[in-house]
């Protein structure tokens, strides 16, 4: 098919000649390579522009751009070049991870933490961060009197809360008319529900049923309410891992 041929040719170029370089300015930024590989990467379309340029029915329309939604946009917002998750998406194939989902994942490696003698220390709220110079020494826990010390730290986080709400504001990389002036990307509303039955569900389901721009457009301008045919997608993971819900269901 040739939209994703397109789409992993932009694939392609970006992992082979943009994505794993140091951009340390603009001269990095406009060198010989990184515009030679930018050439024919639609960057100054959207992706629902290219996807509209291959198709013209609603269904592939919705089919090719709903993965702009895990980029934290729409298909009028982000830009073409995003387009290459269509070639990983449709091209290669989306992978259950191991049984038991992610989470075995993590539990694995605490597992072997604890073997090497690691202390975890989960439920606990971190209000701030105790820097020396511009080196992090410690966390402050929610009681305000434990801290816990060490050589390295990482937040996994979201940047702001972490930058504006952690850290003192000499620190802070950013004042907050930067943070007022930028377009963050939406969180997500995930709900788990359990039922005494079956669905006919695939493992992934993506349900339209109202009208896909009201959708965007309701986030974009941040309503206080929900469509009435709000889109959403749901992941029946026991057709992949039946270990993840109780026998016959």
């Amino acid at each position: 098919m040739r939209y994703l041929r397109e789409c992993s040719e932009i694939y392609r170029k970006t992992m082979s000649s943009l994505l794993y370089r140091p951009y340390s300015g603009m001269r990095s930024m406009l060198s010989p390579s990184v515009l030679r590989a930018a050439l024919g990467m639609r960057l100054f379309s959207s992706m629902q522009e290219m996807n509209s340029s291959y198709f013209s029915s609603r269904e592939m329309l919705y089919l090719t751009g709903f993965s702009s939604v895990f980029l934290g946009g729409d298909p009028s917002s982000i830009p073409a070049v995003y387009s290459m998750v269509n070639a990983s998406i449709f091209g290669d194939g989306v992978f259950y991870p191991p049984e038991g989902g992610f989470a075995s994942v993590v539990g694995a490696l605490a597992k072997a933490g604890q073997r090497l003698g690691v202390k975890f220390v989960t439920g606990e709220e971190i209000v701030g961060i105790r820097a020396s110079g511009s080196r992090v020494t410690a966390v402050e826990g929610g009681d305000h009197e434990t801290y816990w010390g060490g050589d390295l730290f990482v937040f996994n986080a979201d940047y702001h809360h972490v930058e504006q709400d952690l850290l003192e504001p000499g620190l802070r990389s950013y004042s907050d008319a930067y943070w007022a002036s930028r377009d963050v990307s939406p969180s997500a509303l995930i709900a788990y529900i359990g039922l005494s039955g079956k669905l006919g569900l695939n493992h992934h389901t993506i349900v339209i049923k109202g009208d896909w721009e009201e959708h965007f457009q309701s986030i974009r301008k941040r309503s206080s309410g929900i469509p009435e045919d709000f889109a959403f997608y749901a992941s029946a993971r026991s057709k992949s891992d039946p270990s993840v819900a109780p026998p016959g269901l």
